[in-house]
């Protein structure tokens, strides 16, 4: 670098704060190398969750767990929202973070943050199902192995969420029901949706909820939810598990 000026110099990368420093080689200069570090700390994000009453647009107080999907850390906050049912938390950008609530008296929420992208929103608004009578969740990620009752691996996450709902909610109970495809005979398919009912209902005896809270029921090829039922992947999603509140007692 040319003696007699003045310097500027910069670093800058996607998701972090730029940093510079100046280099003044207008004096007398000592050395013929110089060495500095610089470093660079990652942007934060002021991210905001809106959790609402999906009726009523009441905010709902709730247990909030974030994972940071990169390092597997998790932050645990217990949410008291404002009256407009919002918080604001501090995310690291160029980050993917799974969001999990469960509040008690409301359906669990869980969803994926993709903060790697520069144009992902800052926000989200998450409307809460309260749990009643008749109620229905989607249970997305119940998986067997094939022609089993085995659980697959990829089941427990989407188990942990239930138990958690389970917990947080003593006052319900639910029934949880299998479904299959129509391939194979009606017969067989009913047997093996009791099975894969029952095997999810042990799980979840297996990790302290009361086996009262559950009862367990397969329904064979007998009620799909999607339509034509001979498309591969029309079968792929009749073969599902589903959960429905049949009793909510009141505290």
């Amino acid at each position: 670098m040319p003696l007699g000026k003045k310097y500027i110099i910069e670093a800058e990368k996607s998701h972090y704060e730029n940093n510079k420093f100046e280099l003044d080689l207008r004096g007398v200069v000592q050395f013929s190398e110089f060495e500095r570090d610089l470093e660079l700390q990652i942007k934060k994000i002021d991210y905001e969750i809106s959790l609402s009453d999906s009726e009523t647009g009441e905010g709902v107080e709730a247990m909030v767990e974030i994972t940071n999907l990169s390092t597997n850390e998790k932050i645990f906050k217990t949410v008291k929202t404002d009256k407009n049912g919002k918080i604001k938390i501090k995310l690291r950008d160029g980050t993917r973070y799974e969001i999990s609530v469960t509040p008690k008296g409301y359906a669990f929420y869980n969803t994926t943050v993709d903060l790697v992208d520069e144009n992902a929103e800052h926000s989200i608004d998450v409307k809460l199902d309260a749990l009643k009578k008749a109620t229905k969740i989607a249970l997305n990620d119940i998986n067997f192995e094939f022609n089993s009752a085995d659980l697959n691996k990829s089941s427990f996450d989407e188990l942990k969420m239930l138990i958690k709902l389970l917990q947080t909610n003593p006052q319900i109970k639910i029934e949880l029901s299998a479904h299959t495809d129509d391939v194979g005979s009606a017969a067989y398919n009913l047997k093996l949706s009791e099975k894969r009912a029952m095997s999810v209902k042990e799980y979840l005896f297996n990790n302290d909820i009361n086996l009262e809270q559950v009862v367990s029921k397969g329904y064979g090829e007998s009620k799909p939810a999607f339509f034509p039922v001979e498309t591969e992947e029309n079968r792929a999603k009749n073969r599902r598990v589903e959960l429905e509140i049949i009793e909510v007692i009141e505290e």
